[in-house]
């Protein structure tokens, strides 16, 4: 790889797994597009591991990590 992000994507940022449910897609741009620019260090210290989690859960824990980043951002639904 050339060091690029692919086409359509943010450099810097990751496709994520086609794998991944509806559901867990819209919980991670949510996550990514609508809480991450806009909280403190602290709150994306907190909210990444669990989009980095949810990314690479394995199809029978994909529901534990998608609660739990989608209980993480809740505290931002200002945001949303």
């Amino acid at each position: 790889m050339n060091g690029q992000a692919p086409a359509g994507l943010a450099p810097g940022r990751v496709a994520a797994a086609p794998r991944l449910s509806p559901e867990s897609l819209s919980a991670l741009a949510r996550a990514r597009d609508k809480v991450l620019p806009f909280v403190g260090d602290q709150d994306r210290q907190r909210i990444e591991p669990l989009i980095a989690a949810l990314e690479k859960a394995p199809p029978g824990e994909e529901e534990l990590h998608r609660t739990a980043l989608e209980r993480e951002i809740r505290h931002h639904a200002y945001l949303l």
